[in-house]
C-alpha cells in the first residue's frame, strides 16, 4: 500500500510526539500535524510544540512507476520566559534532527528521510523562538494496474 502524504505527516507526528528527553519525560508539550492555512500560532498554550507539514515535491522518475521526492517541515517552537533560553530550541532541534534523519520508520513506500537543514523564523510574534527544520524522503508509489 501507498502511503498518502498524510500518512507520512502523522508518521512523523507519531515519532516526534515519542521523542524524550530522558525515560518518561517527553521533549514536547504538544506535536501536531498541519498546514500553514490551519494553523494559527495564538491558538498554541502550551510549549515546546512541534509541528509537522507537507512542504512540496519533486517527480523523479514517472516511466515505470512514479517515484517523488517530497519534504516535510517540522516547526519547533518554544516560548520566551525571562530565563536564558538560547540551547532549549537548538536542543529541541537536534532531537528532532536525530530522531528523523536516517530513518524510514520500516515504512515500504518510503526511503530513509534527510535531513536538508534549518532556519530561524523569525517576526512570528516576537514572544516565540520558531526554527523551521526540512526534511525530504524518496516516496515510491505502486506501479498502477492496467484493467
Amino acid at each position: 500500500m501507498s502511503n498518502t502524504v498524510k500518512e507520512i505527516e502523522d508518521l512523523l507526528v507519531t515519532k516526534i510526539t515519542a521523542l524524550e528527553s530522558s525515560p518518561g519525560v517527553a521533549y514536547f508539550a504538544d506535536v501536531i500535524n498541519m498546514t500553514a492555512a490551519e494553523f494559527i500560532l495564538n491558538e498554541v498554550s502550551t510549549f515546546p510544540v512541534a509541528a509537522v507539514s507537507f512542504s512540496s515535491e519533486l517527480v523523479t522518475d514517472v516511466i515505470s512507476r512514479m517515484i517523488i521526492n517530497e519534504t516535510y517541515e517540522v516547526l519547533i517552537i518554544t516560548k520566551k520566559t525571562g530565563n536564558d533560553t538560547s540551547r532549549l530550541p537548538h536542543v529541541l532541534c537536534d532531537a528532532v534532527r536525530d530522531g528523523i534523519h536516517g530513518k524510514d520508520f520500516d515504512e515500504e513506500d518510503i526511503g530513509p528521510f534527510r535531513y536538508l537543514g534549518r532556519s530561524r523564523e523569525s517576526g512570528i510574534d516576537g514572544q516565540n523562538i520558531v526554527y523551521s527544520l526540512k526534511f525530504e524522503t524518496t516516496h515510491y508509489y505502486h506501479i498502477p494496474t492496467t484493467s
